[in-house]
């Protein structure tokens, strides 16, 4: 199975990324247990890395609150969403880019960085490119690689927030 084998082959990193990830789409508590599962590790490694993560995420008005139930991210939807932003941003090196804009211009293309592209599975791609012309025409901008990156990650993150009933208070 190919997904053993890419999780097997998870950096600290590529955990912490991913952890963030799970614990954003999942609209109930995660339990360290299944996230051990999920990564092939054990729990005391997860606790590191959750460790971590706390301590990046500290300044960002994001916390991380654990039960007996599992772990949530606590926070603004606002907060919420763009921590994510910026921590797939922050992470992507150059081939990630280029996978990503890859799957962007063929959906069903293969790409090498499974935590990097987290953002964009199960989202209609299409809609998204739709979605970044609107803004480039009614701005009338051309944005760089990195505003354009940013921006799909963000509708990728509405799209899938919102499917899990997590609305953005625009304050109106």
């Amino acid at each position: 199975n190919q997904n053993e084998i890419v999780s097997a082959s998870y950096t600290q990193e590529d955990r912490i990324l991913e952890i963030l990830y799970l614990l954003a789409m999942d609209s109930n508590p995660v339990k360290i247990t299944t996230l051990s599962e999920h990564f092939s590790v054990s729990k005391s490694t997860i606790v590191k890395d959750i460790d971590v993560l706390r301590a990046n995420i500290e300044c960002d008005k994001v916390k991380i609150s654990g039960s007996s139930d599992g772990l949530q991210l606590m926070g603004s939807e606002a907060k919420i969403r763009e921590l994510l932003v910026n921590s797939y941003a922050e992470s992507m090196d150059n081939r990630s880019k280029i996978d990503i804009a890859r799957l962007m211009l063929h959906e069903n293309a293969r790409i090498i960085y499974r935590v990097q592209w987290r953002l964009f599975e199960n989202v209609d791609i299409k809609f998204v490119e739709r979605m970044i012309n609107v803004v480039n025409d009614r701005l009338s901008m051309s944005l760089d690689d990195e505003q354009y990156m940013r921006l799909a990650g963000s509708i990728c993150i509405a799209i899938k927030r919102i499917s899990l009933g997590k609305k953005y208070d625009i304050g109106y």
